[in-house]
């Protein structure tokens, strides 16, 4: 394993397209900072390939602050062809989803 440090978008940009089978999006919660990942992400995974975006909810448990990774995933998913995979239930109202990607 090879750690990587820096803001995540940045972070994968590095990397070529077409590089990953799986991603797991757990990062900034606000609206800029998950569209600029998922920007990066469309280009970096391949096709097929999984992404799971954690705390898709409303409200973040922690500091109850409204969260962005709700609503950037669902414009994600209303401008792509993404298959839903799975909705994993957290318990504390931050779930994740889990989506299959057709470029």
């Amino acid at each position: 394993m090879e750690v990587k440090e820096g803001y995540s978008w940045e972070v994968l940009e590095k990397f070529e397209d077409d590089t990953f089978d799986y991603i797991y999006l757990d990062a900034a919660h606000d609206f800029e900072s998950v569209s600029k990942d998922i920007n990066v992400i469309k280009k970096k995974i391949k096709t097929g390939g999984i992404v799971q975006f954690n705390d898709y909810g409303f409200i973040h448990a922690d500091s109850k602050e409204c969260c962005g990774v709700l609503p950037a995933v669902n414009k994600f998913l209303w401008e792509t062809k993404c298959e839903v995979l799975y909705y994993c239930i957290n318990g504390n109202g931050l779930d994740d989803l889990v989506v299959r990607i057709d470029k």
